[in-house]
């Protein structure tokens, strides 16, 4: 399984969101799969350039434990 993320837009009434997926990856013997957030929270972000910044300074969300977040 290769490790990755995609950018996902979300179009909504309220105007277009931006997140991440994580499609299944392995950790530990266990599979993984999860979208950007925290817990029951989905983080969506009103641009690119806002999702980019707060992946670059963020390190309590879902994602941190993905092979890709450890760069």
């Amino acid at each position: 399984m290769a490790a990755e993320l995609v950018p996902i837009r979300l179009s909504l009434t309220a105007g277009d969101r931006y997140t991440l997926w994580a499609p299944r990856w392995r950790d530990a013997g266990d599979e993984w799969e999860a979208f950007l957030g925290k817990g029951e929270d989905l983080y969506g972000f009103e641009s690119v350039a806002d999702l980019v910044a707060f992946v670059r300074s963020d390190t309590d969300n879902d994602l941190v434990d993905h092979p890709r977040g450890r760069t």
